[in-house]
């Protein structure tokens, strides 16, 4: 029986010079994406747990607000809205809904 871990994982058979073997390939994990335009996000590290864990501090964490989950394009244009949002010059009922939850982020870690 595999462990609960191993379930999910692939399962390849390898043979040895007295029998077959059941073993459990770890896959990679999927291209980092950003969350508005699906564009590929560039210095994130890509790959299983192992990989990341042997990579440097500064290599596993980006640094600026929100990096790691969306792209420079649509990090700007959040922080434009919310600048607008902070200063009442829009509402955020007229911001785009899919914008509003990384607005509201912005806007809770400035104050």
């Amino acid at each position: 029986m595999p462990k609960r871990f191993q379930r999910v994982m692939k399962r390849v058979h390898v043979k040895t010079t007295k029998h077959n073997k059941l073993a459990f390939k770890k896959e990679n994990a999927g291209r980092p994406e950003c969350g508005l335009c699906k564009e590929l996000l560039r210095g994130v590290t890509r790959g299983n747990k192992t990989k990341i864990n042997k990579s440097s501090k500064t290599g596993k964490r980006p640094s600026s607000l929100l990096a790691g989950v969306l792209c420079n394009k649509c990090r700007i244009k959040i922080i434009e809205e919310a600048i607008k949002v902070k200063h009442e010059i829009k509402k955020m009922e007229d911001t785009e809904i899919t914008l509003r939850k990384y607005i509201q982020q912005i806007i809770s870690v400035v104050d």
